[in-house]
């Protein structure tokens, strides 16, 4: 990361969630984590496949590496299921719901922390220089805005 963001002040020491247009995503962790690379193959408008690798530091200690896989594991990012199980309850219900006719009448609302994008109080004071992307403190819809605009920008082209 240091090599391709430059000298700047900023020295990043781990992130959260990651998504590369289309269908691939990178979940951060920890020493005892583990980083989680997932690819999201659609099959079907109601169907999904997901290959799901998990990496850590060659060098880190055999206990550490299984300590990672089973963190992982535990929370329901293997076979059992992509998120814990509540996620993927409430994945299912929402996928329901948005077939009903009255859904369908509504189109859905992106506005989550519209034009907060990068600005918010105390930015000063975060040590973000030379880091890319769109960093800040709180999750915001501006990846789907993001994504559903490149896609638009792809499907007019």
């Amino acid at each position: 990361m240091k090599k391709r963001t430059g000298p700047g002040r900023a020295v990043p020491y781990s992130f959260s969630h990651s998504n590369i247009f289309p269908n691939f995503a990178v979940w951060g962790g920890s020493a005892l984590r583990g980083n989680g690379f997932f690819m999201f193959h659609p099959r079907g408008p109601l169907n999904m496949e997901v290959r799901q690798t998990v990496v850590f530091p060659r060098q880190a200690p055999q206990i550490i590496k299984e300590r990672a896989v089973e963190e992982l594991g535990g929370g329901g990012h293997f076979a059992s299921g992509l998120f814990e199980q509540d996620d993927a309850n409430n994945f299912e219900q929402v996928t329901q719901s948005t077939r009903s006719f009255v859904a369908r009448k509504y189109p859905f609302y992106f506005g989550m922390g519209i034009r907060q994008e990068g600005e918010w109080p105390g930015r000063e004071n975060w040590d973000i220089d030379g880091l890319p992307g769109l960093i800040g403190p709180r999750f915001t819809e501006h990846p789907q805005r993001c994504f559903y605009a490149y896609w638009s920008e792809l499907v007019e082209a």
